[in-house]
């Protein structure tokens, strides 16, 4: 299979569409094949272990493969009939265990509309089809998954799945969308240009050749015309009324007006064909042959798509199209997938930040068009997904708007669209009651250090300002269903994007701020979750980022934390891959250190000695580095206060008008220490979760003092304030050198500046066994508090820091019937995320998880559990992802 794989990878992926000779050549590259000088020179570039003479015999089985009727479609068919099968239910997986994994690897790079086209085509010459059938097949989002053991767990039993991790825009399928749009607007007066030439195709080699191949947005109009001309040779159009397509000349952007006419007057004669039983707008002309059955269906907008590749196949297979129409369709296809390798995550690359890149495109060429497919998104995703899988309940995460009012007005738009999907009133109901939303806020990176400013200060005002919007929201919530409304639809908060350079103390006043208020309001509803554990630069700042989270965002029992990945990764594994050294700013790792200290002592984990000296002497250096600002050379020392004073006193003064006074207050108060002890700095970093802003006033009290404020005491600004300070903070607060700490930590500009400088840290064997007890602990906690982890196993694949699906970190949070994995307790749930980008569903994710477990090996071979447990471990599992919902809640008396 990795060999059939590998060449698909190659012919489809690798290949330039110039290279295919538009007419029937000998010798040329064509979708027969590939001379044997151009297979070498790509398999040498994608191939990195394999040497040149195993290329060559794979190069010499392609081409007995190609040499098949219909070379490369036939091979396409070939690898989905493996897989796929025809049942009453329409599309269906084979059990094919032992393959599994290399045919989720071979749809995500190449989709999976490819295969079950080339599929549903050939078993359409096969066994004769109604146009119903086919419509059906092309309508399904995935193929069915039967399984004998996987049935009942998957909601044949009358308990649906909980889908707990649901971003709504990152869950249509984002490349057939888009595609589908841009191939019927190709023409239209819009800024497509300028949106293609920031894409960079991260997941090619870059070759020689790439100097004279043709820039992406060049390549799509070849596309667009491509697609015309097979359309009208399927359907039959009259030669004369055609596009015509010369061998000897390609398509450019003044032929764009030419090629949009075309599509209009096809998409036109679509609509018009069955306009006296209502006309709806039709959103790809290729439709054509299934609009009557398929224009009131979820799946309309990319079953035109879908349909066409099915009728190229079928045109294929059966001889409609001669040599010069199937290297049309070959080209079609490597310039399609070349597009769809930019809006999903298709290479090799971990981290958020390249899942970031794929993210941010999702909806790049649907923009254009909004009103339209904000509506068909809906549909794709909280109606067909629904109708296609078994689902208890359904959290939809949306980022809010400024304003409450517009955020459920957009909700009320969103909820009307879910209803247009169920014809029948019960359905209706079911289907809008099984949906609820989750706002979630992105975290950001801060841009540059501002005087006077506390860390991420920019976020930290839109941070406030969407808190008094989400308590008016609520409020408005609670009065419509205290006069009778429906249940309340948002039921609770999040924070998403990447977690590197933002840390949770940021979001930590709004979630303690809104359960103050839903508490003092009596709303039970509202439920909290937060995207943490899931990208850090080192595994310890990803525990103690978790740690932070539950500790100043307070977050109450029942709660989740998205993705997790931190809590259960080996770290032997995870640092053996970084040959035991890390990169990371140096604040960040001053943290870190101390962190870990102050866990163990909490927690009572012993640290060995030499360990523990080790880390208070790194410790003590960089404090030195970050706060007293000692350079690597002896003798080059600077204290701070002279420092910070001289470098922002004349600009306060211009912008503020404050007096030299507050700034002579803050001198002579300072503490400027040679030395820090740890478990000091270990105190001052709880007060995080405390606002910065009443620690800076605090200052202006003490200029302001009788005795011309020596010292910092607890001041008038901190008290009366219970919202904006930790109680589980008071002892720390109560130490004037923790409050000047935390006080520095915000506002010293140098010190923040040197923070930031890059350090390279080794870590020890005695280390990595200590945080794997630091793990065990944690998770303990967790599990004590009831706070549950969401966890996406295509996701945390695609991005997190382990190479195979049985060493996924969620086998370690919860151990309970897997004999031999750690017996952890933690309540875990199995989740999509985002399952546009990751090419999966819900039941795919199940199935993940267990053939990853099948595939657990004992060390002399034997499989390490038995089906039994598996499935006993996964109905676990669901149990808990029912749990975790937040569709639950208790409801108040309505009047």
């Amino acid at each position: 299979m990795d060999i059939e794989r590998t060449c698909l990878e190659i012919l489809l992926r690798q290949v330039y569409f110039e290279w295919v000779a538009p007419g029937s050549s000998a010798g040329e590259d064509d979708y027969r094949g590939l001379t044997k000088k151009r297979f070498l020179r790509l398999a040498r570039g994608y191939l990195r272990y394999a040497t040149e003479d195993e290329n060559e015999q794979m190069y010499n089985w392609l081409q007995v493969k190609l040499k098949e009727e219909n070379g490369i479609f036939t091979f396409i068919r070939q690898m989905s009939e493996r897989f796929l099968q025809l049942s009453e239910e329409g599309i269906c997986y084979r059990a094919e265990e032992k393959q599994f994994f290399h045919w989720k690897e071979l749809v995500t790079g190449l989709g999976l509309e490819l295969f079950t086209m080339s599929f549903l085509a050939g078993r359409s010459l096969c066994e004769e089809l109604s146009e119903k059938q086919e419509a059906d097949c092309i309508c399904m989002p995935f193929p069915k998954l039967k399984h004998s053991e996987l049935g009942s767990l998957l909601g044949n039993d009358g308990e649906g799945l909980a889908e707990n991790h649901f971003h709504l825009k990152g869950s249509f399928p984002v490349f057939l969308l888009n595609w589908s749009c841009l191939m019927n607007h190709i023409g239209d007066p819009n800024d497509f240009l300028h949106g293609f030439q920031e894409y960079q195709e991260g997941e090619l080699v870059f070759r020689e050749e790439d100097r004279g191949r043709k820039g992406l947005y060049v390549s799509v109009i070849q596309a667009a015309a491509y697609r015309i001309c097979l359309f009208e040779c399927y359907e039959k159009i009259p030669r004369k009324e055609r596009l015509e397509i010369s061998d000897g000349r390609e398509y450019d952007e003044s032929d764009l007006r030419r090629i949009q006419i075309q599509i209009d007057s096809y998409r036109g004669l679509t609509e018009d064909s069955f306009s006296e039983k209502g006309r709806v707008a039709c959103p790809d002309y290729a439709l054509y042959g299934i609009w009557e059955i398929c224009r009131f269906r979820d799946e309309m907008p990319v079953a035109g798509e879908k349909y066409f590749l099915y009728r190229c196949f079928r045109a294929v297979y059966s001889g409609i199209f001669g040599d010069r129409e199937k290297n049309l369709f070959y080209r079609y296809l490597l310039i399609a997938l070349r597009f769809r390798s930019e809006m999903v995550q298709t290479n090799r690359k971990r981290g958020f930040a390249n899942f970031l890149t794929y993210q941010d495109r999702k909806e790049d060429i649907i923009d254009f068009y909004k009103e339209d497919y904000e509506k068909y998104v809906m549909r794709l995703t909280a109606c067909s997904l629904q109708k296609h899988q078994n689902l208890a309940s359904m959290e939809l995460r949306i980022s809010p708007k400024p304003r409450a009012e517009d955020t459920l007005r957009r909700i009320r738009f969103y909820d009307e669209n879910i209803l247009e999907g169920f014809e029948k009133e019960d359905d209706r109901a079911k289907g809008l009651s099984r949906c609820f939303y989750v706002l979630h806020f992105p975290k950001k990176r801060e841009e540059k250090i501002r005087e006077l400013e506390p860390r991420d200060a920019v976020l930290r005002r839109e941070m406030d300002g969407f808190l008094y919007e989400q308590m008016e929201l609520i409020r408005m919530e609670k009065n419509h269903y205290g006069r009778g409304g429906g249940d309340p639809r948002v039921r609770g908060y999040d924070t998403c994007a990447g977690e590197i350079g933002c840390r949770p103390e940021v979001f930590a006043l709004f979630y303690r701020r809104i359960q103050q208020f839903a508490g003092e309001n009596q709303v039970d509803w509202i439920h909290w979750t937060y995207h943490v554990g899931e990208d850090y630069l080192d595994l310890v700042d990803g525990l103690r980022a978790v740690d932070e989270v539950v500790r100043f965002c307070e977050l109450p029992e029942g709660s989740r934390l998205g993705h997790g990945m931190a809590l259960g990764i080996e770290p032997g594994s995870y640092y053996c891959m970084r040959q035991n050294r890390v990169l990371l700013p140096a604040q960040d790792l001053l943290d870190n250190i101390a962190w870990t200290l102050g866990f163990c002592r909490e927690n009572g984990i012993v640290v060995e000695e030499t360990l523990k000296k080790d880390l208070e002497k790194e410790f003590r250096r960089l404090w030195g580095m970050i706060y007293q600002g000692e350079a690597e050379e002896p003798g080059e020392k600077y204290r701070w206060v002279d420092t910070y004073s001289v470098k922002t006193e004349t600009e306060v003064k211009r912008t503020t008008g404050e007096e030299t006074g507050f700034f002579r207050a803050w001198r002579e108060a300072a503490v400027t220490r040679s030395e820090m002890p740890w478990d000091e700095y270990y105190d001052a970093w709880k007060l995080r979760g405390d606002s910065p802003r009443l620690y800076l006033e605090s200052l202006r009290e003490m200029e302001n003092s009788a005795d011309g404020g020596s010292d910092l005491r607890i001041p008038r600004a901190l008290a009366g304030c219970e919202s904006d300070l930790r109680e589980a903070a008071r002892g720390a607060r109560e130490k004037e050198n923790c409050r000047w700490l935390y006080l520095r930590y915000h506002y010293d500009v140098p010190a923040r500046e040197r923070g930031y400088r890059t350090e390279i840290f080794t870590f020890t064997e005695t280390y990595i066994r200590l945080i794997r007890r630091m793990q065990g602990e944690l998770r303990e906690k967790l599990t004590a508090k009831r706070i549950g982890i969401e966890c996406n196993p295509s996701s945390n694949y695609q991005i997190g820091p382990f190479e195979r699906y049985e060493e996924h970190p969620m086998f370690c949070m919860y151990g309970k019937n897997l004999n031999d994995v750690p017996a952890s307790r933690m309540s875990v749930s199995i989740n999509t995320d985002d399952m546009g980008i990751f090419q999966t569903s819900l039941e795919m994710e199940y199935m993940t998880m267990y053939m990853a477990l099948q595939k657990c090996k004992t060390e002399d071979g034997h499989k390490r559990y038995s089906r039994e447990e598996i499935i006993r471990w996964l109905a676990d599992v669901k149990r808990m992802g029912r749990e975790q919902s937040f569709i639950k809640c208790e409801r108040l008396p309505r009047g």
